[in-house]
């Protein structure tokens, strides 16, 4: 982008005009395209699949898919990105009365996302939890041409996370511990995690501390420990000579 945006580089060189972050929700698929337009110094233009697809009839959806398009093409630069976009059934999952209502919108986006790509300036994120779910022909070179896999953060990311929602004043190896409890949470996870610690202290009419989170989220490790080990009992002492018997027939009156 910074090479044709110098002249240096025709539109039609710049490969990857158009990505899919692929992921669990709750990754950053978003947030990668807020990221990505702020990297680029370009306006976000944000619009949804569900949104277009909330229209009550199908020419209704279709005008919402072109002006989305247009809008993105008379800002550019800019990125345009384009959540849910699995929401486009894939023609090869559709049967029925369905097909033709469909059809006509797969069509569209087609035309809509080639368009937009062969419009100097515009990048398509198109963000899905489903990337096995979007229209083969969506997914070809010169489209949608590149899938970006967000995996799960692992544990100096969770800390990079952590220090991002807690603010300044944190001392990142106090996080550590912590983030090794959050493995398999997610970005969103950990952003409500923060949020809750936080009201707690409020609640509380405390400072907020990284010790609200750990309340949070408890270490099991603490569990293994004893609380309130039981104070010691001294046994009561054994009698001096308590055998079953004992003096009886060594000392005792023999029997007769």
């Amino acid at each position: 982008m910074k090479l044709w945006r110098e002249g240096k580089l025709g539109w039609d060189e710049v490969d990857h005009r158009a990505v899919v972050p692929a992921g669990v929700p709750g990754t950053g698929k978003t947030s990668f395209a807020s990221v990505l337009a702020a990297t680029l110094e370009v306006p976000l233009i944000a619009s949804n699949v569900a949104e277009w697809n909330g229209h009550k009839h199908l020419s209704g959806t279709l005008n919402r898919m072109k002006e989305v398009f247009a809008q993105a093409i008379a800002r550019a630069p800019c990125v345009l990105l384009v959540d849910e976009i699995d929401g486009i059934s894939s023609r090869s999952q559709i049967s029925g009365d369905h097909v033709e209502y469909w059809t006509q919108i797969v069509n569209l986006m087609l035309v809509l996302v080639t368009d937009a790509t062969n419009t100097p300036g515009v990048v398509i994120v198109g963000a899905t939890n489903h990337v096995e779910r979007i229209d083969p022909a969506l997914m070809r070179a010169g489209r949608l041409d590149r899938t970006i896999r967000i995996e799960l953060p692992d544990a100096d990311a969770i800390t990079a996370i952590l220090a991002r929602y807690i603010g300044a004043g944190v001392d990142r190896r106090d996080l550590s511990p912590l983030a090794q409890r959050l493995i398999g949470k997610t970005g969103a996870d950990i952003e409500q995690l923060v949020r809750a610690a936080k009201a707690s202290a409020r609640r509380a009419g405390r400072m907020f501390s990284v010790a609200d989170i750990n309340a949070q989220v408890p270490d099991p490790f603490d569990k293994l420990l004893p609380q309130n080990p039981p104070a010691h009992r001294d046994l009561p002492e054994r009698p001096k000579d308590c055998r079953a018997g004992a003096g009886a027939g060594r000392d005792g009156p023999q029997g007769r």
